[in-house]
């Protein structure tokens, strides 16, 4: 099995916690904006693809090993088998974190890290970056002097479904309003109304709930790109989430400033887009 964090906004822990253990998994550890759990490679693509009010899906690489100092940091970085998870060509961003440690300067964490991981890549083949090609993700926290490695499976923010073209001016995130809809308590034989929808999120988001449509199926994430995962556990996990998608209508109701609106969100919500 494998370690994973799912982080969230504060506040929503609860409600990403409940849709880990909706799929089976394990979970180790809650804390602020994070949920820790266990699962089999095919997590990867099932929380990624399920879950409604998260940020990020990551793969822990490096877990829980005390750090002394800025050598001894670089050398436990480089024992991870970069190779593995970096891509030809694919540009490594590295983004740090330190809470309570000795080690500080997120600047300088971020540097050694990049610097250790390219070495460790080229012991084995010439490596090259261009922004052409991809994005390789890198979450180190070292909170307590412990070290964590995580590799960011999802890319962008899970709030980013995939489903919206164009947006308003400060726009509320998918993944809280999902969370919204969630605990208003809404029975879905009742009329659902958003008289002042600005963009339609709420009204959106609760049609996927309604319906149970898997909130990642219109995007594409960065696992897909990743060469040492199997990417039929995508491809299953969106066959599962299809074939358990609800085939009913309900009466949703979306307005703002323009008056076609309305008209615009109810066809929206009984249509067969979703």
């Amino acid at each position: 099995m494998q370690n994973y964090v799912l982080t969230c906004e504060l506040g929503l822990e609860a409600l990403v916690k409940k849709e880990v253990l909706r799929q089976g998994y394990e979970i180790t550890e809650v804390l602020d904006k994070a949920i820790y759990f266990r699962g089999w490679e095919e997590a990867m693509a099932v929380m990624n693809l399920w879950s409604r009010f998260g940020n990020r899906v990551f793969l822990e690489l490096e877990s829980e090993e005390k750090v002394i100092d800025f050598d001894h940091y670089f050398d436990l970085i480089s024992e991870i088998e970069w190779g593995k998870y970096v891509n030809d060509w694919y540009v490594v961003r590295v983004k740090a974190k330190s809470i309570k440690s000795g080690l500080s300067s997120e600047p300088s964490l971020q540097s050694l890290a990049k610097k250790s991981i390219i070495k460790k890549i080229e012991k084995t083949r010439e490596f090259f970056e261009s922004e052409n090609q991809g994005i390789v993700d890198i979450q180190i926290l070292i909170q307590n002097d412990r070290l964590k490695v995580l590799l960011n499976t999802s890319g962008a923010g899970l709030f980013k479904r995939g489903y919206k073209t164009e947006s308003v001016e400060a726009p509320l995130k998918e993944n809280v309003a999902a969370a919204i809809v969630q605990i208003s308590h809404w029975k879905y034989s009742e009329n659902f109304y958003d008289p002042f929808c600005g963009s339609g999120t709420i009204a959106i988001e609760a049609v996927l709930i309604a319906r149970n449509i898997a909130p990642g199926k219109f995007r594409r994430f960065a696992f897909q790109d990743f060469e040492f995962y199997n990417v039929r556990h995508h491809r299953e996990a969106l066959e599962k989430a299809k074939t358990g998608e609800y085939d009913r209508t309900y009466s949703v109701f979306a307005s703002d400033i323009k008056a076609d609106w309305n008209y615009l969100f109810s066809m929206f919500a009984f249509s067969d887009g979703f």
